[in-house]
């Protein structure tokens, strides 16, 4: 859902659950400074910010196929998604 539906309030759609920041880009950071501002913006709208990020450097050869090349992002991502399986079973109970 990224719209509440009849007299919801704004933001209703998306407060309150988990977020995994993970990002991808062609330069040397791999997207942490956007990581930063998307942080903060998450925060703001009262998500669930997942501790564990990742970053994902020069992604024009960062991928093979599908997945990264790098079997140490591959570990991180599959960490994050794990911690965010883990707060959503929490969260609903």
């Amino acid at each position: 859902m990224s719209r509440p539906h009849g007299g919801e309030p704004n933001l209703a759609a998306i407060r309150g659950k988990g977020v995994p920041l993970i990002s991808c880009s062609a330069g040397a950071l791999g997207g942490s400074r956007a990581q930063a501002h998307l942080r903060r913006s998450f925060q703001v709208m009262g998500c669930v910010l997942i501790p564990e990020t990742v970053t994902l450097p020069f992604a024009e050869t960062a991928f093979a196929g599908d997945e990264p090349k790098h079997p140490a992002v591959r570990e991180f991502v599959t960490i994050a998604t794990g911690h965010l399986v883990d707060v959503a079973d929490k969260m609903t109970g």
